[in-house]
């Protein structure tokens, strides 16, 4: 995977960054909220980015008879992800086409985790920040898209 600042064309140190297999946020993983609290609350970062990228291995891992052992258990969420729109995925025509379907939806899950966690929701009581966003990098074309964006919501 290409350094985060390389893709974004930022300087290095003008980005905090978080990595895991399958850019996932499991809402009982207190490494990830540890990360989002440090975020959000210490360093007052402006915007929260999820960005899967296609042909990704976690992906893979997490379809129909791919993935044992630990590597099953922390994409659990994924596969429950998969399941629910099976419908959906199966319909593509290849593999990769499948896989970049559930990378594209992973992002658009994680995006909406972040959102309904209590430090964002806290944060956005008092400010608009963060502004989050979910994006896809092309690894093969090093093209980088937007899937999904979420702003703080006034009520």
């Amino acid at each position: 995977m290409y350094p985060p600042n390389t893709i974004l064309d930022i300087a290095p140190g003008e980005i905090f960054v978080h990595r895991n297999v399958a850019n996932l946020v499991p809402e009982n993983d207190s490494n990830s909220g540890a990360v989002l609290q440090y975020a959000v609350e210490v360093l007052k970062v402006e915007r929260i980015i999820v960005c899967g990228h296609y042909h990704c291995g976690g992906v893979q891992a997490a379809l129909p008879g791919n993935g044992t052992g630990h590597i099953s258990r922390w994409l659990q969420d994924l596969k429950d992800l998969y399941r629910n729109h099976a419908h959906k995925i199966d319909q593509r025509d290849s593999d990769e086409e499948r896989e970049n379907l559930l990378a594209e939806l992973n992002v658009r899950e994680q995006v909406k985790r972040i959102a309904r966690s209590e430090i964002v929701r806290k944060s956005w009581e008092s400010s608009d920040r963060p502004i989050l966003q979910g994006l896809i990098y092309d690894l093969r074309g090093a093209m980088l898209r937007k899937v999904v964006g979420h702003e703080p919501r006034r009520e």
